[in-house]
């Protein structure tokens, strides 16, 4: 029956973090002159890396929310995450065309904290009418 309060303790989290996104900020209108993002992420437990690249997140501009919560992958992590959203809005409201910077998970593994990290590597393109610069991190 452990399983089951697990799961329902994900469930609420997942429904938190919709309700978070919905109220969230467009990105758009934070960042006006942003036309394309993706962000990808390694994820490592220690100085070992879990995955070359986990994933690389696609944002659609047009309607994403100003908020950049990438989720632990580790099925022992409780309510784990990465909240990277400040790095992530900083770099962009500066006009950076690639960024990257490294977070720990907020989670817990069995009452302790969650050992991962998590490396991002962001590249944003803008509208071509504005100098920016090309990389921070």
């Amino acid at each position: 029956m452990a399983w089951q309060r697990r799961d329902l303790n994900a469930q609420h989290r997942m429904s938190e973090r919709w309700q978070r996104q919905d109220e969230a900020d467009r990105l758009m209108g934070r960042i006006p002159t942003l036309r394309r993002l993706s962000i990808a992420v390694e994820e490592r437990s220690g100085y070992t890396t879990i995955a070359p690249v986990s994933h690389v997140r696609r944002v659609v501009v047009e309607s994403a929310p100003a908020l950049f919560e990438i989720q632990c992958s580790s099925d022992e992590c409780d309510g784990g995450y990465y909240d990277v959203t400040y790095d992530v809005l900083h770099a962009l409201k500066q006009g950076v065309e690639r960024f990257e910077f490294s977070c720990a998970c907020n989670g817990t593994v069995r009452g302790a904290s969650c050992p991962r990290e998590a490396h991002f590597v962001g590249v944003a393109r803008y509208e071509p009418s504005q100098s920016r610069q090309t990389s921070i991190g």
